[in-house]
């Protein structure tokens, strides 16, 4: 005996499709088989329903992912001026020990006249650092992260060798 997919069943064995619905007849114990593994046609629709249903909903998710305030171009590919700025008494000769982190967050160091200023341009997120240290055993020492020509943090310090330090992520 030969059965339908809908369960029709057939007693010509030599037939190929129900006379009833017209779907491909297979033999009962296949039909039976297919039923019991949730296996067969039905299976297979309803992947093919739900892989478009998701396909349809990131299509529609990325194209009003503009509408909603994001974008594709990440704002971390925008690059922002940091300056570090350095500062101590108004005396010729005067330096300072600078430690400082760069746009490709190294550090570097050196010794600098006073005043010092050094322009990096860097990602929103970056760690900027600024170290200054005064060499002399009188006097005083500012240290100043600027960021798109707006102070972002500033340290002073004043006495023999003082240290001013200022640190944050770049806005």
């Amino acid at each position: 005996m030969r059965v339908c997919r809908n369960g029709h069943q057939v007693t010509d064995d030599t037939a190929a499709f129900c006379p009833r619905c017209g779907e491909h007849l297979v033999n009962d114990q296949q039909h039976r088989d297919a039923k019991g593994s949730g296996t067969g046609l039905s299976c297979t629709v309803a992947g093919t329903i739900g892989f478009s249903i998701i396909v349809v909903l990131a299509i529609i998710m990325i194209s009003t992912s503009s509408s909603l305030g994001f974008s594709r171009t990440s704002p971390r590919s925008q690059t922002r001026k940091v300056e570090y700025r350095v500062s101590g008494p108004d005396v010729e000769g005067f330096r300072a020990s600078i430690t400082l982190t760069n746009s490709d967050g190294g550090t570097e160091q050196r010794d600098v006249g006073l005043p010092y200023s050094r322009t990096y341009y860097m990602h929103p997120g970056a760690f900027a650092y600024l170290s200054a240290q005064n060499n002399k055993d009188w006097g005083w020492v500012s240290a100043e992260i600027w960021v798109d020509g707006v102070r972002f943090k500033s340290a002073e310090s004043s006495g023999a060798y003082v240290i001013a330090s200022c640190d944050g992520r770049v806005p």
